[in-house]
């Protein structure tokens, strides 16, 4: 087995419960493998609504003694981010977004990617289904589908290039990283270095998936993506 800890974060404001609770259900169905441990935090980023009293929230955390909610009052994501790196303690995390189904496969094959490559500190999906939850116009479905990260790519690529953004580079979406990368990150962000909390103007790319991607090739480790790791993407109207 993989001797290693894992933990989960979802990140979440004001969410859409019906993504909200396909994502949980996703996360708690996951296939730890043996020897491995999991931790889980749903930090709830100034929702108007107690995501803890949220029905899906409160049948996972029934359903998943590990897992715990932490409120983070100040809104954005890096402040989000850095509330999960704050209340976990394992290695590794992985940020399951709100909007996010990971596959039953999708930590065991997170953690054997790492454990294969030490040099990898973050990683992230090769296929990104998306799934528009509501009824969409088919000229939109079919041209707008790669603005939502869909990704079809077959095999491990990974790299540590400065210069430039790569098609390797991994989008934020269950993303997983090393703490060490984290820290540098959480270091960044709280020292004000690092300003970015959430999507930059008209950029789809958020901003902070971007900065935790360059802080690990800043620290001279790699970033990539798996066709091992598949998620859906859910869009809602």
């Amino acid at each position: 087995g993989v001797d290693c800890m894992i933990a989960i974060a979802t990140c979440t404001h004001n969410p859409d419960e019906r993504l909200l609770a396909r994502a949980l259900a996703a996360v708690a169905s996951q296939e730890i493998p043996p020897g491995a441990e999991i931790e889980c935090v749903i930090v709830d980023n100034n929702s108007e609504t107690p995501v803890a009293m949220l029905p899906s929230v409160k049948n996972f955390l029934r359903q998943c003694s590990w897992a715990h909610v932490v409120i983070e009052p100040k809104q954005g994501l890096s402040y989000a981010r850095i509330a999960a790196i704050d209340h976990t303690t394992a290695p590794i995390v992985m940020f399951v977004d709100d909007d996010n189904e990971p596959a039953p496969s999708y930590i065991a094959a997170a953690l054997r990617i790492l454990s294969e490559n030490t040099c990898i500190a973050v990683i992230g999906p090769g296929k990104v289904a998306v799934d528009f939850i509501d009824p969409v116009d088919e000229w939109f479905t079919a041209r707008f589908r790669h603005h939502f990260q869909e990704k079809d790519y077959s095999g491990l690529a990974y790299g540590c290039v400065g210069a430039t953004w790569t098609d390797y580079y991994p989008p934020g979406s269950c993303m997983v990283a090393r703490r060490e990368v984290l820290m540098k990150y959480r270091t960044g962000v709280v020292g004000g270095d690092l300003s970015i909390t959430g999507r930059i103007g008209k950029s789809l790319a958020r901003g902070d998936d971007t900065q935790l991607v360059w802080e690990a090739v800043k620290m001279g480790l790699a970033a990539g993506i798996s066709s091992e790791l598949r998620i859906r993407h859910m869009i809602p109207a």
